[in-house]
């Protein structure tokens, strides 16, 4: 960002930037999920938000609160792959669409309620000066609830990235009813 810019300009590079950010990881953060599993992938992009996130609230510089919100976006753009490959690579086939409905519906249950609380949080705090700072620190502190399911979740990866059944007698009637059905 140039420093000779008016805040107008400044914003409309950020813009830019992010967006492009979002679109480019999309393409380059594929081959990594699908390299390193999504379990590992989400572990590796949430411990990154909480760095990114908790840097735009601390951020002194314009430069650093810009370089961190389009790290941001592009790891945001890995998300929803990042949480499909974890599906696959962590339930068996024939409850994938009921996994995944399931995440969407968790997904898109946070993202309402992250916004009615941090709206309400800038709202509640609109006398104190930089409350949006706050708001990007509670954000990073929050990454810890998903870094936490996704060590409990894939805490039995085998050395191929999938999980490993705790109970191999329950995993193979699965399967042998998923095939069952599968073939009628």
């Amino acid at each position: 960002l140039k420093f000779s810019a008016s805040p107008q300009q400044q914003m409309s590079t950020l813009l830019f930037l992010s967006t492009l950010a979002i679109a480019l990881g999309k393409f380059t953060l594929g081959p990594a999920i699908d390299k390193f599993g999504g379990i590992q992938s989400l572990k590796v992009l949430h411990l990154s938000l909480f760095v990114f996130l908790a840097s735009i609230g601390s951020a002194k510089s314009v430069t650093l609160f810009a370089i961190c919100w389009v790290l941001v976006d592009l790891g945001f753009s890995s998300c929803w792959p990042g949480c499909l490959a974890s599906v696959h690579q962590a339930f068996e086939p024939h409850v994938w669409t009921k996994k995944i409905g399931m995440l969407a519906l968790a997904a898109r249950s946070g993202n309402a309620t992250a916004f009615l609380v941090f709206g309400t949080l800038l709202q509640c705090f609109q006398k104190w000066p930089n409350a949006w700072r706050f708001v990007f620190v509670v954000s990073a502190v929050l990454q810890i609830v998903p870094l936490t399911l996704l060590n409990s979740f894939g805490k039995d990866l085998d050395d191929n990235n999938y999980v490993v059944s705790r109970d191999l007698n329950e995993s193979t009637a699965s399967t042998d009813d998923y095939m069952r059905k599968s073939t009628i």
